[in-house]
């Protein structure tokens, strides 16, 4: 286990144990909704495909509409979190992403309109990218007061999300559950998780 410097551990005294647990635990659920949007999504791209009626070309720039989004909220990461806080960024990107989940499966299932489903898709890139980076940074400051190594457990989280994502993909095609109603399902879950999530957290500037 690594040791604390003289900084950290005094940094940390200003937290409770419980605060700091709240705190990674956060963090965990942070990275659990981000990997079950996108893995909720990304495994019905094949339904999508068919409801759009669309070709390959089509589809290649419906998968580059987060991509894109997503660069553009890694770019801007940096000047949000300097102007707001890692944790304000944090919490509203928490709940931008799951509404251009939600954008996107509506849009697809009552409209059919190919770049409204894009334009959710970038929503949801755009709020991830920007959410990647508050949350890599707020569980790297989390694990210098908590003491010991625990950003690989983070990732993990992640890792969880995706299988659940991909499972609940899996459940609605069996059940036949419209990507709308799923979309919705899954949307509501990553907004509550994640603002309770983003709640926990501690501001990365330690109080006087």
């Amino acid at each position: 286990m690594p040791e604390i410097s003289p900084a950290s551990s005094s940094a940390s005294s200003v937290y409770t144990r419980a605060q700091l647990v709240a705190w990674r635990n956060g963090i965990f659920a942070a990275f659990a909704v981000g990997g079950l949007g996108l893995a909720s999504w990304m495994a019905r791209t094949p339904a999508v495909k068919d409801a759009l009626e669309a070709t390959t070309a089509q589809m290649g720039v419906l998968i580059l509409g987060p991509a894109v989004g997503s660069i553009f909220g890694l770019t801007l990461s940096s000047h949000l979190i300097s102007r707001f806080g890692i944790k304000r960024v944090l919490l509203v990107c928490l709940i931008v992403t799951p509404v251009g989940i939600a954008v996107a499966g509506v849009t697809l299932t009552l409209f059919a309109s190919f770049w409204l489903v894009v334009l959710g898709l970038f929503i949801f890139g755009l709020a991830f990218g920007a959410c990647d980076v508050s949350m890599n940074l707020s569980g790297a400051i989390n694990e210098r007061h908590l003491g010991r190594t625990i950003m690989p457990l983070f990732h993990a989280f992640f890792s969880i999300g995706t299988i659940l994502g991909a499972g609940a993909c899996a459940a609605s095609e069996l059940l036949h559950i419209s990507i709308a109603t799923q979309s919705l399902i899954v949307a509501a879950i990553m907004l509550i998780v994640g603002v309770i999530g983003a709640l926990a957290t501690q501001s990365e500037t330690v109080p006087p």
